[in-house]
């Protein structure tokens, strides 16, 4: 009975004086799981010309995850480069797999494919 109480005062203490660095008092106390099981990547095939950008975006499950920051990458690295919000700009002509690999399970991660064509002759 003890043990209870101490766990109702503790809720309530969290509850009342929030929890230090900013956290979700109510998800501290939860039971269930929160940790990413999977990353989408859409679109999941795009199509450019060198020179040209495309914007991907990821999508964390679930939905409840605390931490659903991703680390972009793509491969090769001589295609083109990503940056931090996702946007492929394109280099040179070839296929490129994009990575969206998430910072909190970094085993888990979610891919999509680009299709870089050189431009027109003209």
């Amino acid at each position: 009975m003890r043990k209870i109480w101490l766990g109702i005062l503790g809720a309530a203490c969290l509850v009342t004086a929030g929890c230090p660095g900013g956290c979700d008092p109510i998800a501290l106390l939860s039971p269930e799981k929160k940790e990413v099981t999977a990353v989408t990547v859409t679109p999941a095939t795009a199509q450019l010309v060198v020179g040209q950008t495309v914007q991907f975006a990821a999508t964390v499950q679930p939905a409840t995850a605390p931490n659903k920051t991703v680390t972009w990458s793509i491969t090769p690295q001589s295609s083109g480069t990503i940056d931090a919000n996702g946007i492929l700009t394109a280099f040179v002509p070839g296929q490129v797999t994009v990575a969206a690999t998430s910072n909190a399970t970094n085993t888990v991660i979610g891919t999509a494919f680009a299709t870089i064509t050189a431009p027109p002759s003209s």
